[in-house]
């Protein structure tokens, strides 16, 4: 590709994430938010730095460009110039260091912020920049089209990166022409009919509409309307993103998600013009969604996703989160984002999640331990799990309630069934675990009972404590309001009890919280069951009652 003049003016669309000033003038500190997770860096040139943190996806990426972007500061702007020739003149500036996924991130963040990058710059720097948006192009064309070394999950972002390179050289229609019909191509492999992502990933789905917004943006500024796949996709995300939304605006934390920033969401939302409500349920994307009063139910009812795209899925089917208004109640650990590989591998694991999970088996497994730092750094994909869920939801004027099931533990012969009713008053909400033998093992005879637990992990702001007669829990939410979880089980020694547990939700950061623990023993060829109900208490002076729907 021949060099070319910079972008048209009019083609300098802005990145639609949230900007912080702030962020750029601890960056020109050398303090870096990576993953969520602070870090130190030389002030001036991080990239060449003999520190690992210098190949961060993060960094490397040049995602935190909009937040110099944001600052009217000449001092702020100079400084971002100069991270981007310090980059140029490091060894990462050659394609052989660069991965297919980093380098369309980089290619994005460069196109969206040009005037921060070309203005007031040497001919001899311009001229510079300009040639490595031309290389990571050719990079990016090389990979996608030939699709040599892409990985399925970076298609879509390398496609959307090379569309709005088109968008921005005018020269090239062709290539903008080729980049859109492969972009539609993977909107169709990979954004469900309900508008969820092939990942299940709450936080990958927001990052894809991010880029989808982006370049909607830039076509529009170039006078082309967006093509219909492109819209379409944006039209059932919005929707779906909302439907991933606790009270507190964040994510729901489901197959690596963690909370993530509730200004992102917020952002997103604001530039979707079809404003559609959340929907009940995603039968495609393999999640519910059960709201009454103020109380929010997700729930997990789909099985993994396929292995290009399970290097943050985690085994957490039947799971569930709840909050109240702007309070997490029960939760999942989370994704462990901007932590170590063993804190991600172990927040994978069915333990990590509010559901039954046998004793170290999780109902799908992870791929063994990873030895290469690049192969920890992307995950190891999950395997197997369940290959069949059942899952029917009701509504009546009492509440609305879900019965699924799953055969993740058919190996050991059993299905795990969770029924879960939401009163319509948002006050309560009951909930039954079964165990049922799925077929008989030539085995059966000689198996031994297995324990397993049933886990309710609470948010770290939820205090905890157990009632006189240890066969109930009083929780507390942060502004004061009362709840008691009470579980009936045949064998009154298997009754809930408080166990200690860690929250990762919050990227970089491990908190200190409860799990409210449900034991038992799955014996061959019997039924297990277990009642249990959460209730609103206080005000209305008893944690009495029941409203249960019985399946």
């Amino acid at each position: 590709m021949k060099q070319s003049a910079p972008p048209p003016a009019r083609c300098a669309i802005g990145d639609p994430r949230p900007a912080y000033r702030e962020t750029a003038s601890a960056m020109m500190q050398g303090h870096y938010i990576l993953s969520g997770a602070p870090h130190i860096l030389p002030k001036e040139t991080p990239f060449r730095t003999a520190d690992p943190l210098s190949a961060h996806e993060d960094l490397q990426g040049f995602g935190w460009l909009r937040h110099f972007s944001a600052c009217a500061s000449a001092d702020a702007r100079r400084h971002a110039k100069n991270l981007a020739q310090d980059w140029l003149r490091s060894d990462w500036a050659k394609p052989s260091r660069w991965s297919s996924p980093v380098a369309a991130r980089r290619l994005l963040s460069w196109l969206s912020n040009p005037s921060l990058l070309l203005a007031d710059q040497q001919e001899e720097a311009k001229r510079e920049i300009l040639r490595s948006l031309h290389r990571h192009a050719r990079f990016l064309k090389r990979r996608l089209w030939r699709q040599s070394g892409e990985s399925a999950g970076g298609r879509l972002t390398a496609s959307c990166a090379l569309a709005l390179y088109g968008c921005s050289f005018p020269e090239r229609p062709r290539l903008l022409e080729t980049a859109l019909a492969r972009l539609s191509r993977e909107i169709a492999r990979q954004i469900f009919f309900d508008g969820g992502h092939v990942s299940r990933n709450p936080a990958a789905h927001l990052s894809i509409l991010f880029d989808l917004l982006l370049l909607r943006q830039a076509l529009l500024q170039k006078g082309r309307p967006p093509p219909q796949p492109l819209s379409n996709a944006i039209d059932r995300l919005a929707p779906m993103l909302r439907f991933f939304r606790h009270g507190d605006g964040g994510l729901a934390l489901f197959n690596g998600a963690s909370e993530g920033e509730a200004a992102d969401v917020k952002a997103a939302l604001a530039l979707d013009d079809t404003g559609g409500r959340p929907y009940r349920e995603a039968p495609h994307a393999g999640y519910q969604r059960l709201a009454a009063g103020r109380s929010l139910i997700l729930m997990d009812t789909g099985a993994p996703p396929p292995a290009p795209f399970a290097r943050r899925a985690h085994a957490g089917c039947l799971s569930f989160e709840m909050s109240r208004g702007r309070h997490r109640f029960f939760v999942n650990c989370g994704g462990g984002e901007g932590l170590s590989e063993e804190w991600r591998r172990a927040a994978r694991q069915t333990a990590a999640h509010s559901t039954l999970a046998f004793l170290n088996q999780s109902s799908a497994r992870l791929s063994p331990r990873l030895l290469r730092p690049a192969d920890r750094e992307k995950g190891a994909p999950i395997r197997g799990g369940p290959r069949r869920i059942h899952k029917e939801r009701g509504q009546s004027e009492k509440g609305v309630w879900i019965d699924a099931a799953h055969d993740g533990y058919r190996g050991r012969g059993f299905l795990h069934r969770r029924r879960l009713f939401l009163q319509a008053s948002g006050k309560a909400l009951e909930g039954e675990d079964r165990l049922e033998p799925v077929h008989r093992l030539r085995s059966l005879a000689r198996r031994q009972a297995e324990p397993f637990a049933i886990r309710f992990h609470l948010h770290p702001e939820i205090s905890a404590a157990p009632l006189l007669g240890k066969d109930s829990i009083l929780l507390r939410l942060p502004n004061g309001e009362g709840w008691q979880m009470r579980a009936r089980v045949r064998d009154r020694k298997r009754a809930a009890r408080l166990e200690e547990s860690v929250y990762l939700g919050e990227a970089g950061r491990v908190r200190r919280a409860r799990q409210i623990v449900i034991p038992g023993e799955a014996k061959p060829g019997e039924v297990f069951s277990a009642r249990w109900q959460v209730r609103r208490i206080g005000a209305e002076g008893s944690a009495g009652g029941s409203g249960e729907k019985r399946a």
